[in-house]
């Protein structure tokens, strides 16, 4: 085994349950990675199979700082939550959104931020960068900001939308607009700039008209039922049935699964509803890898027509939805994801079942995880193959 290929092996041994310390060759590769400093690798196998060599997470983490590596530094930083260091991690941080500002990366300065956990506001740098692109009239630039991090400077939301149309950027008005969800305080000015786009023969004006009239809102909490005190719910639906799912046996069905919700019109509907996105090569991607990263952690796997997965471990209970997303339809997908996760948990009769939004690759924005987790909801996402997001450590801990 190379040094540079320890990531590889890492990710082979957690897909065949192979302990990595059987290689002979693991504990050659690990000093040879060490001695290049190539401590990102070792964090990275770390990270996938659990420590196994002879040097500490702080100690590469504290490598990484002196090599003024910060993004990769923030980045395993995050993923071991590793006390002791939150001097170098300021550091870092603040170093790299100096980086950041300086290339004009505001919006990306900001995410840096929320996904550290610190405030953009508390980052003068920062701030002052905003400052300057108010005065330069790039009004996008800080609604993007606040989008990906949170509202964090002396700018209002309401403001910068009227700057937009004001100046006549129609199109980054409507995506703001959108965002924001200002669809009532902003009803005439949004069909405005869709009829200035329909004027212009642009092709996408009837396309905005069907987002607006689409708009919903987030929901603001996760309603859990009692089943218990709620006997006349329980009457009410057809609980769909699971059947077991294994990660070696894939292969399509060759007759269509039958029970006895087959003929329940709701679940018809969802079913019409989910069946495209399942039929996609990124939604079966991602669900490969979630299926092979639960099964490691031996938990038994199950599916219906309608659940993506459902883990069972003991007296624990989980449901995944599996959802690809874009920087254009994550939110849309986010939103699809809590209500579907919802009426999933209703209609199987599991009101204790822990919930998870399994994405694509990490979300852009990353209050939308927050929102997520703030719900209940934990967020797992697909990064470099394997399964990562906030939810994680907390998986392994309680399996």
């Amino acid at each position: 085994m190379s040094a540079g290929k320890l990531v590889l092996a890492a990710r082979l041994c957690l897909r065949y349950k192979i302990d990595i310390n059987s290689l002979e060759s693991t504990s050659v590769a690990v000093r040879t990675a060490y001695e290049k400093g190539r401590y990102q690798d070792i964090l990275g196998a770390y990270k996938l199979v659990g420590r196994f060599g002879p040097y500490s997470i702080e100690d590469l983490l504290r490598h990484l700082a002196g090599a003024g590596n910060h993004s990769t530094f923030l980045k395993f930083y995050v993923a071991f939550e590793e006390s002791g260091l939150e001097a170098e991690a300021r550091s870092a941080l603040l170093a790299r959104v100096r980086t950041l500002v300086g290339k004009g990366s505001l919006v990306k300065a900001a995410r840096t931020c929320r996904t550290q956990g610190v405030n953009p506001g508390s980052i003068k740098v920062l701030v002052e960068a905003l400052d300057d692109a108010y005065q330069d009239r790039q009004y996008q630039q800080i609604l993007s900001a606040y989008y990906e991090a949170g509202i964090f400077a002396s700018f209002e939301v309401d403001d910068l939308l009227r700057r937009l149309f004001k100046t006549g950027m129609m199109a980054a008005f409507l995506v703001n607009a959108y965002r924001f969800e200002k669809k009532d305080d902003f009803s005439r000015e949004i069909s405005a700039a869709i009829q200035w786009h329909r004027d212009r023969g642009l092709q996408d004006a009837d396309a905005w008209q069907r987002k607006f009239d689409d708009l919903q809102p987030l929901p603001s909490t996760v309603a859990i039922y009692d089943l218990a005190t709620a006997p006349e719910v329980k009457g009410s639906i057809t609980v769909a049935r699971m059947k077991s799912v294994s990660p070696s046996e894939r292969k399509p069905q060759t007759q269509p699964h039958r029970d006895s919700s087959d003929d329940d019109p709701y679940i018809i509907s969802q079913v019409s509803r989910v069946k495209v996105e399942q039929a996609s090569a990124e939604h079966q991607r991602v669900l490969t890898i979630l299926e092979d990263a639960l099964d490691a952690l031996s938990i038994e796997l199950a599916n219906s027509k309608l659940i993506d997965l459902m883990g069972i471990k003991a007296d624990w209970q989980a449901i995944f939805e599996v959802k690809s997303i874009t920087k254009d339809n994550e939110r849309d997908q986010v939103r699809h994801a809590v209500s579907q996760l919802l009426e999933y948990r209703f209609l199987h009769a599991i009101p204790s079942a822990a919930l998870f939004a399994v994405f694509s690759e990490e979300p852009f924005s990353g209050w939308l995880v927050d929102y997520l987790r703030d719900l209940g909801i934990g967020v797992l996402w697909v990064e470099d193959g394997c399964l990562s997001g906030p939810a994680h450590a907390q998986l392994l801990g309680r399996v």
